[in-house]
């Protein structure tokens, strides 16, 4: 059952990536999670990153930026 749901043009992340390449990897296909893999190995998967949890940090670093900036 699991073989027949995969695909095998799964979209990743490395730990060095922007926030500028997740965000565009979340909208290719419109996902709300990434793997992130090992760069010395794709297969190896180091963990996983969510779409809410991006859009989250953004949004705090935004009102951040605001707040210091009075």
């Amino acid at each position: 059952v699991a073989g027949e749901l995969a695909t095998a043009d799964v979209i990743t992340l490395y730990p060095g990536d922007s926030l500028q390449i997740a965000l565009r990897r979340f909208n290719l296909k419109d996902i709300t999670s990434i793997p992130v893999v090992d760069p010395a190995d794709n297969k190896r998967v180091v963990g996983m990153l969510q779409r809410k949890d991006v859009l989250d940090a953004y949004n705090r670093e935004l009102l951040r930026r605001d707040v210091t900036s009075f």
